[in-house]
């Protein structure tokens, strides 16, 4: 079997609604990966941020 037999459906479309699904899950994997990345890393500068506004208040 060839790649292209694998990916097209009997009807002759190329993606089926399996691959179709299958990038929609990695995107939305992709996306909640990049989320938590970054709002942990803007969650940090603040509280760093916040520190050093304190201690020079002190």
């Amino acid at each position: 079997m060839t790649l292209k037999s694998k990916l097209t459906s009997k009807k002759g479309y190329i993606f089926t609604y399996e691959a179709v699904a299958v990038v929609i899950l990695f995107i939305a994997v992709f996306y909640m990966g990049y989320f938590t990345f970054t709002h942990v890393n803007l969650t940090n500068q603040e509280q760093k941020r916040d520190m050093e506004q304190f201690e020079k208040a002190i």
